[in-house]
């Protein structure tokens, strides 16, 4: 399930089979940012591991002056409790992983 979007650069949408992930950020919902990789491959290895887990991912290919990264990240979560609980399954997993909320309107994040 690979969806398709433009805007900072294509947005790729994975679903896992737990939660569907929405292919933009969703105002008011809570999200976790796992990697940003100059390779593919190395994203496309995490994304595998994060849907083993079951947990919703989203990734995001953008331009930068140095070629093409993958961002990757994992949401939405509707509260922040469900997202914490996330980020520790990851973080045990032995990644990195930040919960932050994307707020509404001004488009400000809090990052914890």
């Amino acid at each position: 399930d690979v969806e398709r979007s433009r805007g900072l650069g294509d947005v790729y949408k994975r679903q896992a089979p737990a939660k569907a992930a929405s292919a933009a950020l969703e105002p008011g919902n809570y999200y976790i940012n796992i990697g940003v990789f100059s390779e593919a491959g190395n994203a496309g290895r995490v994304v595998e591991r994060l849907e083993k887990a079951k947990l919703p991912t989203l990734s995001q290919t953008l331009h930068s002056n140095k070629g093409e990264i993958v961002r990757v990240r994992s949401g939405p979560f509707a509260k922040q409790r469900s997202a914490d609980q996330a980020a520790a399954k990851i973080r045990a997993m032995g990644m990195e992983a930040t919960v932050f909320h994307h707020a509404p309107a001004e488009g400000r994040s809090a990052r914890r």
